[in-house]
């Protein structure tokens, strides 16, 4: 998702927090690779695997979203692998690239900070400087505004992987500030489809995070 800048990720980072950033991480990146395009064959067949499997059952259990961790580990094994590859291809396109019009649900920050729902605004500005203060940069192949949900959770994740608790805490509360709206949308015109369910899992796991970090600050004060 993003090119390798100057800093380094294991700078300051041991022991318990080096692997909990490391984990974390890495369900964001798994959650951000889900949202950035349509999944290749390649990609349909890793969702279909033992790993994938196993990976769902414990984020399910670590956050309490069994429910919607099971629903896409047997949604991922209700078909052949090319058969999910185009099943989410069209879910996809038909939600995410305006191809149903006024059912089109955009995958921006700024679509959802606006009345007009107008993209391009302070939102992709903001994430334009976070990236900057992170030192990453999009892949040339990506073509996405900074602020797409997909680059968000990138940079989340980056900001976990280099210890900036400072920066996670900020980005976690921007996605907690407007997911749910998208969420909602879904929930309009999706509710049960894939992306739906991948968008509440999204909320759940994000809203773990906010309430594990609190816990965390909450324990040091003390």
């Amino acid at each position: 998702m993003f090119e390798a800048g100057s800093i380094n990720a294991d700078d300051g980072i041991e022991g318990e927090t080096h692997q909990y950033n490391i984990a974390q991480a890495a369900v964001l990146n798994w959650f951000s690779n889900l949202f950035i395009a349509p999944l290749d064959e390649n990609g349909a067949i890793e969702c279909q695997s033992a790993t994938t499997y196993d990976f769902l059952v414990a984020l399910g259990l670590a956050i309490d979203a069994e429910d919607l961790t099971m629903d896409i580990a047997n949604y991922f094994r209700s078909k052949p692998a090319f058969a999910l590859q185009h099943d989410l291809a069209r879910q996809y396109v038909n939600l995410f690239d305006g191809v149903a019009g006024p059912n089109t649900i955009p995958p921006y920050e700024s679509f959802y900070s606006n009345e007009n729902g107008r993209l391009f605004q302070e939102p992709y500005e903001e994430m334009l400087k976070v990236m900057r203060e992170l030192d990453v940069k999009v892949v040339t192949s990506c073509k996405e505004p900074a602020d797409h949900l997909a680059l968000e959770l990138a940079a989340l994740a980056e900001a976990y992987l280099q210890a900036n608790d400072k920066k996670a805490s900020s980005l976690r509360l921007r996605l907690l500030s407007w997911v749910p709206k998208m969420k909602k949308a879904l929930e309009e015109i999706a509710v049960g489809r894939f992306y739906h369910v991948l968008v509440a899992l999204l909320v759940a796991y994000l809203s773990f995070l906010d309430t594990s970090v609190s816990v965390t600050e909450q324990s040091l004060i003390h």
